[in-house]
């Protein structure tokens, strides 16, 4: 039986209904709206002398009065030259733009210190690297540092994207050295730092040797500092995973709202489609697979606590999978994978 509500009372459910929805529609814009880095540099280095055809339409903001009272005295032929002298314009800004873009695109070095397998040669997007600022700003706090003095540690490299991103967000001391990260752990060489914030190779080890997760997971271990590990949703179920975890609590789980790409550098691997989305800066966009934050802050942050200021709204954009989508949240913050929300596999905005 329906209950009966006073008019105030109907209005009230229904301003906050519209509310809510508000609130939700304004969230899905931001989040499809998002800015990339790069993306106006692209705009800059596609621009061009305007089409001729564009200058000789009054519909246009780019019209030359001027030059549509020249066009309607010529003759045929003057039209065509004219025409002929407009594409080859056009084809040679384009060229200079195309040979400017793929100047400014990230590269590999001529030489790596280890061996790397090709399909491992991908670069963290900078909107995952914008997920976690709040994380990295808590743990600053924690040690009573200020964000520029936060000393990260990437062992993994590429191209070194990762000091340029996480730069650009005001974390300047991101260690990240072109070196044999194994080599540099046998060595007894790994740089001082706060946190670990990587993005580990997904291939097998070609001797036949423990897998770079596992190794990694046995660095982290003995480490005993906080880290972020950007990885699929399947190295969950890894046996590495489950081994490394097996007598310790496993990390939370920080999925995005919308399904993070990848970046490969230029000619760092065979691509199998020509056409591939590329952007300056960031390289040739991938993404092969659903990836997650792997998120354990211990000791700054205890899991409890973390969950808990997620919940109230304290993380920035990052809320916990109970209240996953409030206002303007671009993650959840999740216990474990069953947590997690359903169509993260798509690339649309949750929510």
């Amino acid at each position: 039986m329906a209950k009966d509500r006073s008019p105030d009372e109907v209005a009230a459910r229904r301003a906050k209904k519209e509310a809510k929805k508000a609130a939700k529609q304004a969230a899905r814009e931001k989040a499809e709206k998002e800015e990339r880095p790069g993306k106006r540099k692209r705009i800059e280095l596609t621009k061009g002398p305007k089409p001729l055809q564009d200058r000789l339409n009054p519909a246009r903001k780019c019209f030359d009065r001027e030059l549509k009272a020249k066009w309607l005295q010529m003759g045929p032929e003057e039209r065509r030259a004219m025409m002929a002298a407009d594409r080859q314009a056009r084809e040679a800004a384009a060229s200079k733009a195309e040979a400017k873009a793929a100047k400014a695109m990230p590269r590999l070095p001529a030489e790596l210190p280890f061996e790397a397998d090709p399909r491992d040669h991908f670069e963290t997007s900078p909107t995952a690297y914008r997920d976690i600022a709040p994380l990295l700003a808590l743990v600053a706090s924690r040690l009573a540092v200020k964000n520029e003095e936060l000393r990260i540690y990437d062992p993994y490299f590429c191209s070194g994207a990762a000091s340029r991103h996480l730069g650009k967000l005001g974390y300047s001391r991101v260690l990240h050295p072109c070196a044999d990260f194994y080599q540099v752990l046998s060595e007894k060489r790994v740089p001082e730092h706060d946190i670990v914030v990587t993005s580990p190779p997904l291939s097998k080890n070609a001797s036949g040797g423990p897998s770079h997760l596992a190794r990694l997971l046995g660095f982290l271990k003995a480490n005993r500092k906080p880290y972020l590990l950007l990885m699929p949703e399947r190295a969950a179920s890894s046996s590495a995973y489950k081994e490394g975890f097996s007598k310790r609590r496993t990390p939370l789980l920080l999925c995005p709202r919308k399904r993070y790409h990848f970046w490969t550098p230029d000619g760092a691997r065979t691509l199998k489609n020509p056409n591939v989305h590329r952007e300056p800066e960031l390289g040739f966009r991938s993404s092969r697979f659903v990836a997650l934050w792997y998120v354990k802050l211990a000791p700054q942050v205890g899991q409890e606590e973390l969950m808990g200021l997620a919940a109230a709204g304290s993380l920035g954009g990052i809320r916990s999978s109970d209240d996953r989508w409030a206002g303007t949240a671009a993650c959840c913050l999740c216990w474990g994978r069953e947590d997690l929300p359903e169509g993260r596999k798509r690339f649309k905005p949750l929510g």
